[in-house]
């Protein structure tokens, strides 16, 4: 498969550099990430794949519940996510090359449809692992097979959604939605870019960003003087959590008026702020 010709090495080179904190983690997403983003040009689609009619309010363009998931395509986007894994994750080569054997296109569909209608399904990975593979049996294989194969499933969910979400024309958006306009997923960060100083939220899903306002709480949608409290490192202010003093829950932000991002690399600047995650969760 040719390179595709963008920023996004660039982007996670310099991610690499600024956080040793999050080397490994940087390590493992940044093959998943260069395959994704190679998959996601190879696999463009020519016009939308959705009917552009005016949005309902709350009403997401793309049902996740009944996503169209090709046999061919889900299995070579899992085939090649894989193979990606296996150069981040050496150490889980058996369970990935029993993954790869074990996943076939049909199978791939199924999981891929699956998996994208109802993340929180267990008994899916489950099932598949216990059916499919022999040293299931074994606690210590099993629990390496059901974390790889979860991951395989959100990076592949996420491969198939960003594909769709990139042949939509200019959405006219509501304002202020808690989850993303175009398939309903949360957003997994929050990104200031705009010079005026707006903020986006972005989809961990489908990878669109949607306005949202800086007042409001991005989780709970309260909004009051002084209620978003924000945490940083040091001199760090660029990267900061933002939580909401009402409802308790957080979001981390970056303010990357100052970076040359293209907009379908943002999501890779997740890998640099997952120390904020951390100390959040302390």
């Amino acid at each position: 498969m040719q390179a595709v010709i963008s920023n996004l090495e660039q982007i996670l080179k310099i991610i690499h550099k600024n956080h040793a904190e999050s080397e490994k983690l940087i390590e493992v997403f940044t093959p998943v990430l260069l395959c994704e983003e190679n998959l996601l040009e190879e696999l463009a689609m020519k016009k939308p794949a959705l009917s552009m009619k005016k949005q309902k309010e709350h009403i997401p363009y793309i049902d996740v519940k009944n996503l169209p998931v090709c046999t061919e395509k889900s299995h070579y986007i899992c085939q090649k996510l894989l193979e990606a894994m296996k150069i981040g994750l050496p150490h889980l080569e058996e369970v990935l090359g029993d993954l790869s054997a074990a996943i076939r296109p049909s199978s791939a569909r199924k999981l891929c449809k699956e998996f994208a209608a109802d993340k929180e399904n267990q008994s899916l990975l489950e099932t598949f692992i216990r059916k499919n593979l022999k040293k299931a049996e074994n606690a210590d294989y099993y629990e390496k097979a059901f974390s790889a194969l979860q991951l395989l499933l959100i990076r592949a969910c996420h491969v198939l959604l960003a594909r769709i979400e990139r042949s939509l024309p200019l959405i006219e958006e509501h304002k202020d939605m808690l989850t993303c306009p175009v398939c309903g997923g949360k957003p997994s960060m929050s990104i200031i870019r705009q010079k005026e100083g707006q903020r986006e939220l972005l989809c961990a899903d489908c990878g669109h960003l949607w306005r949202f306002n800086r007042n409001k709480c991005p989780r709970c949608d309260f909004e009051k003087d002084k209620n978003l409290q924000f945490t940083f490192v040091g001199d760090n202010k660029k990267e900061r959590a933002v939580e909401c003093l009402h409802c308790k829950g957080y979001i981390v932000e970056a303010d990357i008026r100052e970076m040359d991002v293209m907009p379908q690399n943002i999501h890779a600047l997740s890998l640099g702020l997952a120390y904020l995650d951390a100390l959040m969760q302390k």
